[in-house]
C-alpha cells in the first residue's frame, strides 16, 4: 500500500470546517502503513505474556517502564509548527485532533500524519527532551497492555502544557508553563482496559526555553505499574532502542575516612527496557591502564532481562589498582561502553593525603583551617566520586592540598601568611552538618603579627553562580566569549589587588538568600571576622541577580552589620513576579508577599546607603521601586540604569569601581535615630533597641527611636509587647527622660547596660521579660517556610511498607526546597530517631500515624490530626476525598524545636505534598483532587484550598482562613 499523507492547512480554508471534518474522519478511519523495515524482527523478540488473550503482533517493539516506572521511549510526532487555536487550552481544541482517538492505528512507527512522519524517541534516562521550538506541538503515544482491568496512576511533568488522553478520552490538560521542572507534577488516575489501550501525550510549547517531560507508570501503591508497553510496527528499531535506552553507569566509591576505594559497574535501564526472549551473544571486556584486555568474570546475566529489574550488577572493582580505563559490553548486536575516568596515581595521592591529615592533631589549628582542609579533601573526593577529567586541575589542587597537609604535620598553620590571592575554603555548617565552601581574598598588606583592620566586601552569586567565579567577576574579569563558567571556576586567572578582603559565600547554592541560605552567609562573615582582624564599621555587601535580591535583602534584616550595599540587577518586589502577577491572593499570601519583598523592610536601611543597579531592558521598575521606597523613609539611594540586559555587572565592576565605591563608606555604630521594622523576631534589634515580643506575630512590629543631643529620648512602638533599650554610653552623657508611646520614665530607668519594658494593659513597665511557655518567639514562630534556618532530620515510617516508599520519594523532593540547592539534610526512618535526634533537630515528618511511628508518638498532641478518613483542625472536619494538611508546630516531644508535619487522609493526598508553593503560612488545608505543582511562591486560583492560616501567639488555632 501506498504511504498515507495528510496536509493541513490551518491559517486559511479553502472549503468549509464541515467539508474538512468529513475528509478527516474518513481518512483517520482508514490503516496507517509503515514505511518499509530496514530490519526484520528476529523471532521471539516479543514473546511475553499475552494479555487477557490479546495476540501480540511480530511487528510491535514490547517494552518494560524503567526504574521507578518511567518510561522514555514513545512513538513522537513533531513537532508540529500549530496556530494558536491548536493549544491545549481549555475550550481551545477545535480543528485538528488526533489524539482525541481510539484507534491506535492513527500512531504506528512510520505512519505519516501533517506532513510529519511517526519516529521512535528514546531517552537512556528519566527526562524525555524535545526541541525547543516556540509555537509547535508534539504527539508521544504508546499503546498500554494491561493484563487485566485495573487502574494505575501516570505521574507527568512537562515545562510547558500537557494534555493526557486514553482510549481517546482526555484526562488532563495542564498549560502552566514552568522554567525547571520537577518529576511527580501531574497525577492522572488511567482506567485500563484488559488488552490494549491507546494512551497519547500531547505537549506544547508556548514559550520560550527548554522543553522537557517526565513520565512515569505508577500502580495503586505507588510502585512501578505492572504493565507493557508496545509500539506499534516499531520491531525493526528493537536493536536502536535497545542501544539508546540502556547505558552503562561506573558508580565510584570514595571514602577519604578511613581511605578506601571501589567501583560498581551495572548496566542500567532508567527510562524503558526492551523486552527480550534472548541474548544473540554476549560478553564484558575490560581494559585496563596498561592497555591490556581481560575478559571478566561471569556476569551475573542470565538468558533473559528480567521484566522487574532495571539495573543489573557487571563487576564491581576493589583498590585504585583495579581501576579500569574501559569497560565494554556486547550483546544482542548492541555495544556500550564506559570508561574509568580516573588516574590511580592521583586517587592514590588523594587517599594518602587524607591519612595524613586525620593522622595529624587538629585540635592545634583554629577550626577555620581544620574545616577548609577537611573541605578541599572531600572535595577532591567528589571530583573522583563523578569520574571528572580535568585531570590537570586535580593534579594541580591535589599538590596545594599536599603541602599543606605537609606544613600540618610540622604544626603550621597552611592559611597562615597568605595573602593578595584567592583562597577556596569550607566550614562544616550547623545546618545540615555537611561541608560546604566559600571563597576569600585576603589583601596584600595583610599581615598575622600586625594590628591594622582591614574591610571587607560580602559578594553574592546568582542562580547557579560559584563563589570563586563571584570574586573573579567582582574584580573586573568579564567571562571571555567561549569560556565557560565551570572554567573560570578552576582557572580565574590573575585577580589583581585590592586593600580590603573579600568573602563569597555559597549560599547553599540557589537558596535565593532566603533562611538557610541568609544564615550561611552571616556564619561565613562571622568565621572570617573570627580568624581576621575585620573592622566592624568597614563591611560591605554586594551581589548580582539573585545576589542582588540578597545583598539588599541580608542588610535590612541586619542593619546593625554592613556599612553599604550595592544590589544588582534584584528583583525586590515579588508582586511582578510572573507566578504571582493576577493570581488571587488571601490575605495571608498577602502578607507573606510583602514579607518575602525588599521593598517592605526599607525603613531599616536609615544607616546603610544603598547604590542599585538595573538595565533598562530587564525590568528596570524592579529596582526603581526599590529606590523610591527607599528615598521615601528619607535614606540614602541611588539608581544607576545601564543601556543593557541582565548582565549588568560586567560594567559595574569593572576598573576596581566597586573597592573604590565602598571605601567612602563608615557605619555609625552610635546612631541618635533608630528606625526598625520586623515581621519576624529573627530579626529583632537595630543599634540600642530591640524587639523582644510582638501582640500578634502574624504581622508587622515597628519601634522608632530617637536619642538626641539634650538626652530627652523618645520612643513609639507598633504591635509590640516587650522591647529592650541598650544603654549607649556614647549617647547618654546628657539622659534626663525616656518617653515610650504616651508613659514617662525618669533618667535613671536606663542605668542598666540593658533595659528591657513589658507592656500591661496598655501601658509599659520596666522589668524583666519571660517568654510564657507555648508561646511564639524568636525562631519558634512560623510559618512553614522558617523551619529552614534550622537543622532538620526528615522521617519517613515503616509501619506501612507502600506509605513509607511514597514518604521517602517526597522527602526526596522537600529536602531540595528549590531547584539548584546543596543543602544535605539528614533522613532517617522512624524506628531510628534517637532521642538525640529529637533534642538536635527540627522534624519534618511525612506520612500518617499509622504508617509512622515517630508521627504516632506526638499525634495527640498536635492541633491537626488525621482519623477515620478525615482530616480534624479544632472542632472542622474536612473529609475529601484526597485531602492534605501542611503544618508546623512545636515538636511535643522537645517544645524547643519545631515539627513540620505533612500527612493526609489517602496516599493520593500524601503525593501532593512535595507541590507546595514557598511561601504558606502556619497550615494549610487542602483538596489534592485537582491539585497540580504550582512553581514558586502563591496558591494559583484552581486550588482548592480548604483552610489555611496562622496559629495564634499561644500556638492556637485562629479562625481559618
Amino acid at each position: 500500500m501506498k504511504r498515507l499523507n495528510i496536509f493541513l492547512k490551518v491559517k486559511r480554508l479553502p472549503i468549509s470546517r464541515a467539508v474538512l471534518w468529513i475528509c478527516l474522519l474518513a481518512l483517520w478511519s482508514l490503516p496507517f502503513v509503515s514505511r518499509s523495515a530496514s530490519g526484520t524482527a528476529q523471532s521471539g523478540d516479543t514473546a511475553t505474556p499475552k494479555a487477557s488473550g490479546q495476540s501480540i503482533s511480530s511487528d510491535e517493539l514490547l517494552l518494560s517502564p524503567g526504574s521507578g516506572g518511567f518510561l522514555s521511549t514513545w512513538l513522537k510526532l513533531g513537532p508540529i509548527h500549530a496556530p494558536k487555536y491548536v493549544t491545549a487550552k481549555e475550550g481551545a481544541l477545535k480543528d485538528w485532533h488526533p489524539a482525541a482517538t481510539d484507534n491506535k492505528e492513527v500512531f504506528r512507527f512510520g505512519a505519516w500524519m501533517a506532513g510529519k512522519q511517526v519516529d521512535v524517541l528514546t531517552e537512556n534516562g528519566t527526562r524525555i527532551g524535545l526541541k525547543p521550538l516556540t509555537g509547535t506541538v508534539t504527539y508521544l503515544a504508546a499503546v498500554v497492555r494491561s493484563q487485566r482491568e485495573q487502574q494505575i496512576y501516570l505521574s507527568s511533568a512537562s515545562t510547558d502544557g500537557i494534555q493526557v488522553f486514553l482510549n481517546g478520552q482526555q484526562l488532563l490538560s495542564n498549560s502552566s508553563h514552568k522554567r525547571w521542572i520537577r518529576r511527580d507534577v501531574n497525577l492522572t488516575s488511567l482506567p485500563l482496559n484488559a488488552g490494549e489501550n491507546l494512551l497519547v501525550i500531547k505537549l506544547f510549547k508556548e514559550k520560550p526555553g527548554r522543553w522537557s517531560t517526565y513520565l512515569r507508570f505508577m500502580d495503586k501503591d505507588f510502585q512501578r505499574a505492572p504493565i507493557t508497553v508496545s509500539l506499534p510496527n516499531a520491531a525493526e528499531k528493537r536493536t536502536e532502542v535497545l542501544q539508546e535506552a540502556a547505558r552503562i553507569v561506573l558508580q565510584r566509591h570514595v571514602q577519604t575516612h578511613p581511605g578506601n576505594f571501589s567501583m560498581d559497574c551495572w548496566l542500567e535501564f532508567k527510562g524503558a527496557k526492551p523486552l527480550l526472549s534472548h541474548l544473540d551473544s554476549w560478553s564484558l571486556t575490560i581494559k585496563g591502564v596498561d592497555g591490556i584486555n581481560t575478559t571478566a568474570a561471569t556476569a551475573p546475566l542470565t538468558n533473559t532481562l528480567h521484566p522487574q529489574k532495571s539495573k543489573y550488577l557487571l563487576q564491581r572493582f576493589n583498590g585504585a589498582g583495579e581501576i579500569p580505563e574501559q569497560v565494554q559490553l556486547q550483546f544482542n548486536g548492541a555495544t556500550w561502553q564506559a570508561f574509568g575516568r580516573i588516574r590511580p596515581a592521583q586517587l592514590e595521592t588523594l587517599l594518602a593525603v587524607s591519612h595524613r591529615f586525620f593522622s595529624t592533631n587538629l585540635s592545634q589549628f583554629p577550626s577555620s583551617t581544620t574545616e577548609s582542609m577537611e573541605w578541599r579533601i572531600s572535595y577532591l573526593a567528589s571530583l573522583f566520586k563523578q569520574g571528572d577529567t580535568g585531570f590537570d586541575y586535580i593534579s594541580r589542587e591535589l599538590a596545594d592540598t599536599e603541602k599543606m597537609v605537609a606544613a600540618m604535620e610540622k604544626g603550621e598553620d597552611p592559611y597562615a601568611g597568605k595573602r593578595n590571592q584567592l583562597q577556596r575554603r569550607g566550614y562544616r555548617s550547623q545546618v545540615d552538618g555537611a561541608l560546604h565552601h566559600y571563597a576569600l581574598y585576603v589583601p596584600p598588606g595583610w599581615k598575622e603579627d600586625g594590628d591594622q583592620l582591614y574591610s571587607m566586601i560580602v559578594a553574592l552569586h546568582g542562580l547557579g553562580g560559584h563563589p570563586v567565579k563571584t570574586i573573579s567577576t567582582l574584580f573586573g574579569n568579564p567571562m571571555g566569549e567561549d569560556e565557560t563558567r565551570e572554567q573560570r571556576v578552576r582557572n580565574p586567572g590573575s585577580i589583581g589587588r585590592a586593600p580590603m578582603f573579600v568573602v563569597a559565600p555559597e549560599g547553599f547554592g540557589n537558596s535565593g538568600y532566603y533562611a538557610l541560605g541568609e544564615r550561611d552567609v552571616i556564619d561565613v562573615i562571622n568565621i572570617v571576622k573570627e580568624r581576621y582582624r575585620i573592622d566592624e564599621k568597614r563591611i560591605y555587601i554586594t551581589g548580582a541577580s539573585m545576589g542582588g535580591i540578597g545583598a539588599a535583602r541580608i542588610p535590612l534584616h541586619y542593619p546593625d552589620l554592613f556599612a553599604a550595599a550595592v544590589p544588582l540587577c534584584g528583583y525586590h518586589n515579588m508582586r511582578y513576579y510572573s507566578q504571582v502577577r493576577q493570581q488571587p491572593l488571601s490575605p495571608v499570601e498577602d502578607y507573606l508577599l510583602d514579607v518575602h519583598s525588599n521593598i517592605r523592610w526599607v525603613e531599616n536601611g536609615a544607616h546603610i546607603p544603598m547604590h542599585i543597579v538595573h538595565g533598562t531592558k530587564d525590568q528596570p521598575r524592579q529596582s526603581q521601586d526599590l529606590l523610591e521606597h527607599y528615598k521615601l523613609q528619607g535614606n540614602d539611594a541611588t539608581l544607576t540604569l545601564l543601556d543593557a540586559g541582565h548582565n549588568v555587572w560586567d560594567d559595574t565592576y569593572k576598573n576596581g569601581w566597586i573597592f573604590r565605591h565602598f571605601m567612602r563608606y563608615h557605619r555609625n555604630p552610635h546612631p541618635r535615630n533608630v528606625q526598625f521594622k520586623t515581621a519576624s523576631l529573627r530579626y529583632s534589634q537595630s543599634a540600642w533597641l530591640r524587639i523582644d515580643d510582638r501582640d500578634n506575630p502574624n504581622t508587622w512590629a515597628q519601634i522608632d527611636g530617637q536619642w538626641p543631643e539634650d538626652g530627652h529620648i523618645r520612643i513609639n512602638t507598633q504591635n509590640i509587647d516587650a522591647f529592650t533599650v541598650e544603654r549607649d554610653e556614647k549617647l547618654a552623657a546628657t539622659l534626663f527622660q525616656l518617653d515610650i508611646d504616651n508613659d514617662h520614665f525618669p533618667p535613671d530607668v536606663l542605668t542598666s547596660k540593658e533595659n528591657t519594658f513589658v507592656r500591661h494593659d496598655g501601658h509599659w513597665r520596666p522589668e524583666a521579660f519571660t517568654p510564657s511557655p507555648h508561646t511564639k518567639t524568636a525562631g519558634l514562630s512560623g510559618p512553614i517556610g522558617d523551619a529552614e534556618y534550622d537543622s532538620l532530620l526528615f522521617v519517613y515510617g515503616t509501619k506501612d511498607k507502600w506509605e513509607g516508599t511514597l514518604a521517602k520519594r517526597i522527602i526526596g523532593h522537600l529536602k531540595t526546597p528549590r531547584y539548584g540547592m546543596t543543602v544535605k539534610w539528614k533522613v532517617k526512618a522512624d524506628v531510628e530517631v534517637t532521642p538525640e535526634d529529637i533534642e538536635r533537630y527540627s522534624i519534618v515528618i511525612v506520612g500518617t500515624r499509622a504508617g509512622n511511628a515517630l508521627l504516632k508518638r506526638m499525634a495527640d498532641k498536635l492541633p491537626i490530626q488525621v482519623k477515620d478518613g478525615a482530616i480534624h483542625m479544632g472542632k472542622k472536619t474536612f473529609n475529601a476525598k484526597r485531602t492534605a494538611a501542611s503544618f508546623i508546630y512545636p515538636n511535643p516531644l522537645n517544645p524547643k524545636r519545631y515539627v513540620v508535619v505533612h500527612t493526609g487522609n489517602s496516599r493520593e493526598a500524601i503525593f501532593f505534598t512535595a507541590h507546595l508553593p514557598n511561601m504558606i503560612p502556619d497550615y494549610v488545608i487542602y483538596d489534592a483532587s485537582d491539585w497540580g505543582y504550582t512553581e514558586g511562591y502563591v496558591l494559583s486560583e484552581d486550588r482548592q484550598v480548604l483552610a489555611s492560616g496562622f496559629f495564634d501567639k499561644n500556638w492556637q488555632l485562629i479562625s481559618p482562613q
